[in-house]
């Protein structure tokens, strides 16, 4: 299979994805400008930062005051997900150039993660596998992009007095409603909510912090323990 057609193969596994990236992406952008960003600004994170829980989480914590350091730490925790997606698809990447891996990871989300590891695990000597997951990530990051500035331009024109600084918890919630399917994640969901209003007058935001952190190891701690009473 050509580059090419092994790119196409990409972008045809991705497509149904889409959609979902559409209403994800409006609701970012909208959540950037409710909460004082510039357009640039906006346009920036959105481009930058790629994951849609990354930025909505750092604009909760910019929204509250929060240090640089805390946004960043919280971010990386959000995130943390990535760093095992990465060593589970590190051994199909072996003799792949250092430029393509950074790309790569750099454009990785669960979609990408889900089916390309599904893929080479069906044809592990697939060819070009750099480009499949190019034509994996590059629709969902054109699809963002235009979604978030879509959201950005609608969050300009919506008037200060509906409070859409509220925007931002909203999507969580509707995140939170989407993702739990197990009774682990629904636990780690009930420990870091209960801990988020537990710690709410910590400083500089810090409160999410701990909040995160310990519905992830709630999390974690739940899984192990549902698969020894399974």
């Amino acid at each position: 299979m050509s580059k090419r057609a092994t790119f196409w193969l990409g972008v045809k596994d991705t497509s149904p994805t889409l959609l979902s990236t559409v209403s994800f992406g409006l609701v970012a952008g909208v959540s950037t400008k409710a909460m004082g960003l510039n357009a640039l600004q906006s346009i920036t994170l959105s481009t930058l930062t790629f994951s849609g829980t990354a930025q909505l989480a750092s604009l909760q914590l910019y929204a509250q005051n929060a240090g640089l350091i805390i946004i960043w730490l919280t971010v990386l925790l959000v995130n943390f997900r990535y760093l095992m997606y990465s060593a589970l698809l590190v051994p199909y990447f072996k003799t792949t150039s250092l430029g393509w891996r950074s790309l790569t990871a750099y454009m990785m989300v669960d979609q990408t993660f889900a089916f390309g590891l599904n893929r080479f695990q069906k044809e592990p000597d697939m060819s070009f596998k750099e480009w499949y997951c190019l034509g994996l990530a590059a629709p969902l990051y054109l699809v963002w992009g235009l979604a978030c500035l879509v959201g950005i331009v609608v969050g300009a024109q919506i008037p200060k007095a509906w409070s859409l600084e509220f925007s931002t918890p909203l999507a969580f919630l509707a995140l939170l409603a989407i993702t739990l399917k197990t009774r682990s994640g629904v636990l780690a969901a009930c420990v870091g909510g209960v801990a988020a209003i537990f710690f709410t007058r910590l400083p500089n935001g810090l409160g999410l912090l701990v909040a995160v952190v310990l519905g992830m190891l709630a999390g974690r701690l739940s899984e192990s323990f549902f698969k020894v009473k399974s």
